[in-house]
C-alpha cells in the first residue's frame, strides 16, 4: 500500500482497491495519524560531527585573537621601551649641551648673556632632532612631551621658590632674579609641550615655530649686540637692522634644515614652495617681533602665536 499526504486529505491507493478520500482523523489507527503527521512535517537532522566543528572553529577564533592581543601587547611594550629610550637620549643630550655651553662660560670663553642665548637658539631645534626616535603612537607623542614639560616644571619650581635651585637661577636668569624664569624661559618650554602635543612631527607647522622662536630669535639677539650699534631700525630703537635680518635668515635656514632632515625619515613632504611659505612666515615673525615697543607681549608668545596661525593656514 501506498501512502501519499496531500494538502488536507490522504489519498489511498492500494492494489485491487478502489480509490478513497478521508479525513486523517478519521483513521482507526493512531499510530498511522502519528506517522502520517511525521511525514508532513519531516524533521531536520544535523550533519554527524556539525556540532564538534563549530566547537573547533570557535576554539580556532578565540585562540587566534588571544594571540592577536598578545602579540598587540608585545609590541606596544617594545614601543613604550623604545619610547623610554628615546626620552633618556634627549634628556641626556641636552644636559650634556646645557652643560658644555655653561662649562665655556665658567672658563671665560662666552660671557653670561651669550651662554644664555646659545642654550635658547639650539635647545628647542636640538630637542625637535631627536623626534624620529619616537614611534608614531599617541603614547610615543606623550612621552616625547615629558622633556619640555620637566624642563618647565623645574622652572616653575625655582621661580616660584617652591625650590631652591640657585644653578638654574643663575644660568637662565638675566639679572639673578628668580621671577624672571617664570616669563621668557617658562614660555619657551611651554611652546615646545605644546608643539609636541598638538603639532607633532607630521605637520611643518611644527617646525616652523620652533624654528623661528629659538634659531630665528636667539640669532637676533647675538648678531644685533655685536654689530647693531648705529644701525637701528628706522621704527624702532631697541631692534638693528643686523639682528632682524639674523632673525629672518636664522629661522628660515633652520626650518629649512629640519624640513629636509624630517624628509629624510618620512615624516614630512615638501617642495620648492614649501620653503617660500616657510620665508614668508620668518619675514611675518620678524616684523612682528621688530614692533615691540608697540606690543608688550613677550615675543615668546607673540611670534609662536603668528607663527603657528600662518604654518596652519599657508603650509
Amino acid at each position: 500500500m501506498l501512502v501519499r499526504a496531500e494538502t488536507s486529505y490522504i489519498s489511498v491507493r492500494g492494489r485491487g482497491a478502489s480509490q478513497a478520500v478521508v479525513s486523517p482523523f478519521q483513521w482507526p489507527a493512531p499510530a498511522m495519524r502519528r506517522a502520517l503527521v511525521l511525514a508532513r512535517l519531516p524533521q531536520p537532522v544535523a550533519p554527524q560531527g556539525r556540532g564538534r566543528l563549530s566547537k573547533g572553529r570557535l576554539g580556532r577564533g578565540l585562540l587566534g585573537r588571544g594571540r592577536l592581543v598578545r602579540r598587540q601587547i608585545t609590541r606596544t611594550r617594545a614601543s613604550l621601551l623604545s619610547d623610554a629610550g628615546a626620552t633618556t637620549v634627549t634628556l641626556t643630550a641636552a644636559s650634556l649641551a646645557v652643560g658644555s655651553i655653561k662649562y665655556l662660560e665658567r672658563s671665560g670663553t662666552v660671557n653670561k648673556l651669550l651662554s644664555r642665548k646659545l642654550i635658547h637658539t639650539i635647545a628647542g631645534p636640538g630637542f625637535l632632532a631627536f623626534w624620529p626616535l619616537f614611534g608614531d603612537t599617541p603614547a610615543s607623542q606623550l612621552i616625547c612631551a615629558v622633556t619640555p614639560l620637566v624642563n618647565g616644571a623645574t622652572l616653575f619650581l625655582a621661580g616660584s621658590g617652591l625650590r631652591a635651585d640657585s644653578n638654574s637661577i643663575n644660568a637662565i636668569s638675566r639679572s639673578g632674579d628668580r621671577s624672571e624664569l617664570l616669563r621668557g624661559p617658562l614660555y619657551y618650554c611651554i611652546v615646545l609641550t605644546l608643539v609636541t602635543l598638538l603639532l607633532w612631527r607630521h605637520n611643518l607647522t611644527s617646525v616652523v615655530v620652533t624654528s623661528v622662536m629659538c634659531a630665528g630669535d636667539g640669532l637676533a639677539d647675538i648678531v644685533g649686540r655685536r654689530f647693531g650699534q648705529g644701525r637701528k631700525l628706522p621704527w624702532s630703537q631697541s631692534k638693528s637692522v643686523p639682528g632682524s635680518a639674523a632673525m629672518f635668515g636664522g629661522g628660515l635656514a633652520m626650518a629649512s634644515a629640519l624640513t629636509v632632515y624630517f624628509g629624510m625619515f618620512g615624516l614630512v613632504t615638501y617642495d620648492e614652495w614649501t620653503f617660500v611659505t616657510m620665508a614668508g612666515i620668518s619675514l611675518a615673525a620678524t616684523l612682528l617681533e621688530s614692533l615691540d615697543e608697540l606690543i608688550s607681549v613677550d615675543d615668546n608668545i607673540s611670534v609662536p602665536l603668528l607663527s603657528t596661525c600662518l604654518g596652519l593656514w599657508l603650509l
